[in-house]
């Protein structure tokens, strides 16, 4: 029976859909996994990634997680390809949706957000170490915990910042790992 004599509306996932970039909301901490059984399905799939200095277990380290955290952005390869079947991947959540229509970048905001993932990649602090000259400090470890400085000179093992120590300022040097960022 057709469709237009049950009453019944195809749905617009069952459509054919323009191709373009379609954000996927992924489950939680299951982008890598979405985005590897994504690109078996043919699909293309960007997954921009940040990567950030984190302080774990007394030591700062460079970590790389999604620069969206929980999402990704797919394409069709060719037209024609359904987007039907990416509700059902494993890791996926849902295509995220305005109404019932799926929400689909323009050519011009996708290069935008390209150059923003780039611009950031691109910063040359975050190759060498967690601080930059400017930034608010406080110290955490050593005969110094406790007084806020800011950062004067920043490398990969060592830190200059500038401390108030008995009424006048001084320029002291420390190892990362007893710095935070002061809020």
């Amino acid at each position: 029976m057709s469709t237009a004599l049950t009453g019944d509306c195809p749905r617009s996932s069952e459509l054919v859909l323009p191709r373009g970039w379609y954000v996927v909301l992924t489950k939680p901490r299951a982008e890598e996994q979405a985005r590897t059984q994504l690109l078996n399905q043919g699909y293309e799939v960007w997954l921009p990634m940040l990567t950030t200095w984190r302080k774990v277990a007394g030591t700062w380290t460079q970590k790389t997680s999604p620069f969206f955290p929980r999402y990704l952005f797919v394409r069709p390869s060719h037209e024609g390809q359904s987007i039907a079947p990416i509700r059902s991947t494993l890791g996926v959540s849902a295509v995220v949706r305005f109404g019932i229509e799926p929400a689909r970048l323009s050519e011009a905001l996708f290069a935008d957000l390209q150059r923003l993932v780039e611009a950031h990649a691109q910063r040359p602090d975050l190759r060498t170490s967690p601080f930059s000259a400017g930034d608010s400090v406080s110290v955490t470890g050593g005969p110094l915990a406790g007084l806020a400085g800011i950062v004067t000179c920043s490398a990969l093992e060592r830190v200059t910042v500038l401390l108030q120590l008995l009424g006048r300022e001084k320029e002291v040097v420390l190892q990362p790992d007893m710095l935070t960022k002061a809020a």
